[in-house]
C-alpha cells in the first residue's frame, strides 16, 4: 500500500509553530492547524481501510489514489 509514506508527513508542523506564538491571527491559524488535522487524521483512516482490505483478502481499493490527490490539495 503506497499510502504509508503520505501520512508520516507532518505538513502542519509550520501551523504549530505558528500557534504557540501570540500573534492577532492566532485564531485563524488554529482553524487551520485543526482543519489540517482533520485532513490528516481522514487520510489514516483511509490507509487504515485499505490494509484492512488487503488483509481481508480482497484487491486493493481507490484509498490508495484518494489519499495522494488529498496530499497533493493539502
Amino acid at each position: 500500500v503506497a499510502i504509508s509514506g503520505y501520512v508520516n508527513f507532518d505538513r502542519a508542523s509550520i501551523l504549530r509553530t505558528l500557534a504557540e506564538q501570540d500573534r492577532p491571527d492566532r485564531s485563524r491559524v488554529l482553524a487551520a492547524l485543526g482543519e489540517a488535522d482533520a485532513y490528516a487524521n481522514a487520510i489514516k483512516v483511509l490507509a487504515v481501510r485499505e490494509v484492512l482490505r488487503i488483509l481481508d483478502g480482497q484487491a486493493a481499493g481507490p484509498a490508495s489514489s484518494i489519499a495522494k490527490v488529498a496530499m497533493n490539495v493539502m
